[in-house]
């Protein structure tokens, strides 16, 4: 998965797929985590070992190296994040988790939608 037009290179991105909708979006619940580094606004998530079925991934930028969300005003996070598809704000949970979960082959890429 990569993420282009990040803020800035500071910090890193980190990324996670989810291999069940109960655990999508929850902390600690990830399946797997990648963090990686952030050259020229942009950076690359890459899981490996990782069987066909279904899957949904989510990101954020965590320029000071946070290792979770940061809620603002109304909730709304501090940092920048993403997913593969992402709804208008005002759907429910489940109604992203549900698009967010798609099959995936041995190879599979995304572009990503980042809203700060």
């Amino acid at each position: 998965m990569t993420v282009t037009g990040l803020r800035s290179n500071d910090g890193v991105v980190r990324c996670a797929l989810y291999n069940s909708p109960a655990a999508f979006p929850k902390v600690g619940r990830e399946w797997r985590g990648v963090i990686t580094p952030i050259p020229d606004r942009q950076a690359t998530c890459v899981f490996s070992g990782v069987p066909a079925g279904n899957y949904a991934v989510a990101f954020f930028h965590a320029e000071h190296n946070e290792t979770q969300l940061t809620p603002g005003l109304f909730g709304k996070p501090v940092q920048g994040y993403g997913f593969p598809t992402m709804p208008p704000a005002a759907l429910a949970r489940r109604t992203l988790m549900l698009q967010l979960f798609a099959t995936m082959a041995e190879t599979w890429r995304c572009r990503v939608n980042y809203r700060f």
